[in-house]
């Protein structure tokens, strides 16, 4: 039984490792994304020093000066981001003002965020929304 619970926390512990390894790759990228997976990881190790380094990561991300506009430009990116995708398929005026209004808002996050993640993803949907 010792050698079966060694093998699970084995298996667990190259889990943790991959998933710290994961949110690490986004730091830089996309903090926000960085933080939800160092969440995640946090969530599924609470209690565990995998947990308890998630969190402190989470906390370090955040206190950078440049966290709280990648949050905001990101959010604003998934909210337009579900409106074009949930826009019809199907020509016509109101997916024309529709689109039209999903441009703008994404000129507006790319506009006011370049250099943020969610500034460069609203610009690449815009580029293929053209």
């Amino acid at each position: 039984e010792q050698a079966e619970a060694k093998i699970l926390f084995d298996r667990l512990d190259q889990y943790a490792m991959s998933m710290d390894a994961k949110a690490s790759g986004l730091e830089k990228e996309n903090p926000v994304k960085a933080c939800q997976a160092y969440r995640e990881l946090a969530l599924l190790f609470a209690g565990d020093d995998w947990g308890k380094q998630a969190n402190e990561k989470i906390k370090a991300i955040q206190k950078q000066n440049t966290y709280k506009n990648e949050e905001i430009a990101w959010k604003a990116y998934e909210a337009v981001e579900t409106q074009y995708n949930a826009l019809p398929q199907a020509p016509g005026t109101s997916r024309t003002n529709s689109l039209n209004t999903i441009k703008a808002n994404l000129k507006t996050v790319a506009d006011k965020y370049p250099d943020t993640a969610g500034g460069r993803a609203s610009k690449s949907l815009l580029d293929s929304a053209k």
